[in-house]
């Protein structure tokens, strides 16, 4: 009989050790498929802390619009959501006003870090983001109360791994601009979507969009640069199977003189060229890409650079050597861009029009050259 007891105490002892804190009583009967039990209980425990959307927003003096966009935020009619807000190291009183409005709405996570970056704030939202789907916002922008309840509903609705919308943006005079997408990007696979990235403006941008948490496991943002989040759109929309668009919900982007796309900053043209050679070391690494993927694609990271290359110029911060160094950095990513030939590349760079008007002709028969020349660059460069 002592023997038996023992035997019954041992099996109560390893219940308890395969609860690990669940509240199991010591009495219940004890059956084969009581850590299946277990597992389930637990994963419901986790799902029940799970919310449908995390929303990640760096916050660095933005003062002046923060309430306005807190207020877009905690009216959403999707309830199920977590604003998470990290304070960048701001100087300005944000952080007083992100600690208001998570006193009265318990949806609201306040981080607050020292100044480290826009990636590095979005990369520590991302570390704690609970959301089946995430999406970013900036802390000056606007979105309409329905926002997430309609992306949501699309991608439920659909399956697809990102909902992207259309965009308007407001310019520092009060002017606004609606950037209104081909109905063709409506519905989108990943190729054709890839393709697409930087011909169609808003594609690339990272904020008007909800991504599944699955696609992002495992990313993050390269810190230290702008245009960071380039590279992890286009990594996020390879990990996709399909992307669509809402037409009739927009993302308002307020273009503030020291915002990204206005910024006069010489690192921002430097920046540019960083970001693009992580984009390109991307798409010849990942296995998801295809040569008919690059060689389509190939043209956008042309059409990118020649853009920067009109905006450098016209931007007066910029000295003539800031100028010359970023006119050779930008010929070398160009160099990097493979699917493109060498006489292309050539028409491409403006400081090779005289070469090209003397001896564009005579180089045609010769391009079998490309091919050394191409080794030669490499080694030296």
């Amino acid at each position: 009989m002592k023997k038996k007891r023992n035997t019954k105490a041992k099996i109560r002892d390893q219940i308890v050790k395969i609860n690990q804190g669940l509240t199991l009583s010591a009495n219940q009967a004890y059956s084969l498929d009581m850590e299946e039990q277990i597992r389930k209980e637990r994963n419901a425990s986790e799902n029940a802390t799970m919310v449908d959307v995390s929303v990640i927003m760096p916050v660095f003096n933005c003062v002046k619009y923060l309430d306005a966009t807190l207020d877009c935020l905690c009216s959403q009619t999707l309830k199920n959501i977590e604003i998470i807000c990290i304070n960048d190291g701001s100087t300005d009183s944000s952080l007083n006003v992100l600690h208001r409005y998570a006193a009265r709405d318990s949806r609201i996570i306040v981080i607050d870090q020292a100044n480290q970056g826009q990636s590095k704030a979005r990369n520590r939202g991302l570390e704690i983001a609970r959301g089946s789907f995430i999406g970013f916002m900036d802390a000056d922008d606007y979105v309409p109360s329905d926002y997430f309840e309609k992306l949501l509903n699309a991608a439920q609705g659909s399956g697809a791994d990102i909902v992207q919308c259309r965009v308007i943006f407001t310019y520092p005079n009060g002017t606004r601009e609606n950037y209104v997408m081909n109905d063709e990007l409506l519905k989108l696979d990943t190729r054709r979507f890839v393709n697409k990235l930087f011909f169609t403006y808003t594609s690339g941008f990272l904020w008007n969009k909800i991504y599944r948490r699955s696609i992002l496991s495992g990313m993050a943002f390269h810190e230290g640069i702008y245009w960071e989040d380039n590279p992890f759109v286009m990594e996020a929309v390879l990990n996709a199977e399909t992307i669509i668009t809402i037409p009739d919900v927009f993302y308002e982007y307020l273009q503030r003189p020291n915002s990204t796309v206005t910024c006069i900053k010489p690192k921002i043209h430097f920046d540019l060229l960083a970001s693009t050679d992580l984009m390109l070391a991307f798409l010849k690494s990942s296995p998801k890409v295809t040569d008919q993927m690059y060689r389509e694609f190939a043209p956008s990271i042309v059409a990118r650079l020649d853009r920067e290359l009109e905006r450098a110029q016209a931007n007066t911060n910029l000295t003539t050597a800031d100028l010359h160094r970023f006119k050779k950095m930008r010929l070398r990513t160009i160099f990097r861009v493979e699917h493109i030939s060498l006489a292309r590349k050539l028409e491409i760079e403006d400081d090779c029009r005289l070469f090209r008007k003397h001896f564009h002709g005579f180089m045609r028969p010769f391009r079998i050259l490309e091919i050394p020349f191409r080794l030669i660059f490499n080694l030296i460069r």
